[in-house]
């Protein structure tokens, strides 16, 4: 491929320093010609070593800048990049993440292949404990929620409208449909894919894009990522309507539910052996659940904790997408969000 567009590969972090020297050497591996491709890392204010070891590498290749995110959250960091950015693609890698050599070429191939504005592609998982392959299985199962297609290796290359897809942008995208919405702290690039799809903009997936992320391999991490996601999800449900997160906003009604069976059996409406049956019908579902992932996978030690993720992802999703509802008392933000959607 001859002419090769500019590439900017944008990376915001903060603490990644036991993975972002592997990120970084699978940015710099890549089979691209080095004048043609710019690596911006924005730094939010870490309190490990990220710094040290990004700087240190900047000194060795100049095609790393280390840029500064003071307001220290990812879309003001990705907002921060995009305003340094040269290149006609933007590529996000975060700084858990690495990529084989091809993953530059490959898009700058698909870009000039098809008339597309956005492009993803599939994501493998990486885990490097039995707690993280048992937080896995219970990821990708129904009673879990369920992974994207991204982490499908059987879904073929197809134009899709799903906004969790695109990690792949022409900038042009960004000139006409804005950046980063700040505000979104999480969820920020779903939000941005929908109002790019809203716009007009193609995205599309394949396969041939490959990412690896390390994912949350204990409960504490899991619970942390679910409860933010989640937290973040009723804010992008009332910006675009057309987005409503089945498995987040499902288990807080549910819980909901339960703790007015709950209340009503307390208080003496009904008999306190109903939220009582529930409860133990939730725990026999989500132990045969358990049950069966450890038959598929003949491991059997992985079922208390394929269990206790279940627990732990239902309970993050119920109570972070709480607190996301709890965050509508701030009157000015239900306003503008609302005002979006109105003006759509």
């Amino acid at each position: 491929m001859d002419n090769l567009p500019l590439t900017s590969v944008i990376m915001p972090v903060h603490n990644e320093a036991k993975f972002i020297a592997e990120s970084l050497d699978s940015i710099l591996a890549q089979d691209y010609p080095a004048e043609c491709m710019e690596i911006l890392v924005v730094d939010g204010a870490s309190e490990d070593e990220t710094m040290d070891i990004v700087t240190e590498y900047s000194r060795k290749d100049k095609r790393i800048r280390l840029l500064s995110n003071p307001a220290r959250v990812t879309p003001a960091g990705l907002n921060v990049a995009l305003r340094a950015a040269r290149g006609a693609i933007i590529v996000r890698i975060d700084g858990h993440w690495y990529s084989p050599p091809d993953i530059l070429k490959q898009a700058a191939r698909l870009f000039r292949k098809y008339d597309l504005d956005c492009l993803g592609g599939r994501i493998v998982r990486e885990v490097g404990t039995d707690t993280g392959c048992a937080i896995e299985f219970a990821r990708n199962s129904l009673l879990g929620g369920g992974l994207s297609i991204r982490n499908n290796p059987s879904i073929k290359e197809h134009v899709t409208q799903g906004p969790n897809i695109a990690h792949i942008w022409r900038k042009a995208v960004f000139d006409k449909v804005g950046l980063f919405d700040e505000r979104f702290v999480k969820n920020q690039d779903n939000e941005f894919n929908l109002r790019a799809i809203k716009a007009g903009s193609k995205t599309l997936y394949s396969p041939c894009i490959l990412y690896h992320q390390h994912v949350p391999d204990s409960f504490r991490k899991l619970f942390h990522q679910i409860f933010a996601y989640a937290s973040y999800a009723p804010m992008l449900n009332l910006k675009h309507k057309s987005f409503i997160n089945i498995h987040l906003a499902g288990p807080a009604g549910i819980l909901l539910v339960w703790l007015v069976f709950l209340i009503f059996g307390i208080a003496g409406f009904i008999s306190i052996t109903v939220p009582l049956v529930l409860l133990g019908v939730y725990i026999l579902m989500i132990s045969h659940g358990a049950f069966i992932a450890a038959l598929k996978t003949k491991k059997f030690l992985w079922h208390p904790g394929v269990f206790a993720a279940y627990i732990v992802i239902h309970a993050a999703s119920s109570l972070g997408y709480l607190r996301g509802m709890l965050r509508f008392l701030n009157l000015p933000l239900a306003s503008s969000l609302w005002s979006y959607r109105q003006r759509k």
